[in-house]
């Protein structure tokens, strides 16, 4: 069974009893730079991925890199309490490295449902 990547997401936050807020919160106080942070777990670091990155609010580049780290890079197995996560990981990473085409995907993934 699939289980759509946003709904694992909000599970995990809730399980942590945290909220979107808190997430995105820790994240600034951490002074952490999402769009740099995004641009290093790439595969490939072109032009057009870069300004891709830097086009996206900050809030959902925090959410974006959640996900991508959470779900994708240290989830080897690419499942979430059993379920099989929709995007399928394959389709975002190679190794533990974002394809840039799997960034767009997951972009415009996350763009129909945030």
């Amino acid at each position: 069974m699939k289980l759509n990547v946003l709904k694992a997401f909000y599970d995990l936050l809730r399980e942590y009893g945290i909220t979107v807020n808190d997430l995105v919160k820790a994240m600034e106080e951490e002074n952490i730079d999402v769009y740099r942070e995004l641009i290093d777990r790439l595969t490939i670091k072109s032009k057009d991925i870069v300004s891709i990155i830097y086009s996206l609010p900050w809030r959902k580049a925090c959410i974006l890199l959640f996900i991508i780290q959470a779900f994708y890079i240290i989830n080897i197995p690419g499942q979430y309490k059993g379920y099989l996560l929709d995007p399928p990981r394959e389709a975002i990473v190679s190794g533990n490295k974002v394809k840039p085409q799997g960034l767009v995907y997951l972009i415009k993934y996350l763009n129909q449902t945030i």
